[in-house]
């Protein structure tokens, strides 16, 4: 029941910030300086994986997650990567993207801080990775969850349209 509540409570409070969110740069997989606003489709609901170089379970989702990409190309969902590694870091972020082939594009944070902009992105600290952005067809974020995901939660959520909070709460945060 506590979960259940903390999660209404947070998704509340991601409705309150989500309209008024600073953006901050990202530098795209091609080496373009982009806008945050302008990676998340408009016209789709996009799924966020925020990942960082040093996380062995975000390097685990990405075979699933390119996947289920490839699965949805056309039906109104798209998969991004977000590195959350700061500018120190990009490097190392780098060499992980050249590393691991996805179906989807992978930008990486460019700024001081990714912890401050999420904050002012989501009105909610960053907990650790890897945390999922969902972005509904407007841009708002409409879910947020911290931990592994499994396809079949991605397939409830998004596939069957379901829009309640299917994901399973996760014990096991990395950062």
């Amino acid at each position: 029941m506590s979960t259940r509540i903390s999660s209404l409570a947070l998704l509340f409070s991601l409705a309150v910030y989500a309209g008024n969110a600073a953006s901050f740069e990202l530098v795209a997989d091609t080496g373009e300086a982009v806008h945050y606003e302008t990676v998340v489709n408009r016209d789709r609901w996009t799924l966020v994986i925020v990942w960082a170089h040093d996380c062995i379970p975000c390097e685990a989702q990405k075979p699933m997650l390119s996947q289920f990409n490839r699965d949805n190309l056309g039906s109104g969902v798209s998969v991004v990567g977000l590195s959350s590694d700061d500018v120190s870091l990009q490097p190392e972020a780098r060499a992980m993207m050249n590393r691991t082939t996805v179906s989807f594009r992978n930008y990486l944070y460019n700024g001081p801080s990714f912890g401050s902009d999420y904050l002012s992105r989501t009105g909610v600290d960053f907990i650790g990775t890897p945390t999922y952005l969902v972005h509904d067809p407007t841009g708002a974020i409409a879910n947020v969850h911290v931990g592994p995901i499994t396809r079949a939660d991605l397939d409830r959520y998004f596939v069957d349209k379901r829009l309640e909070n299917a994901f399973t709460p996760s014990a096991d945060l990395i950062r």
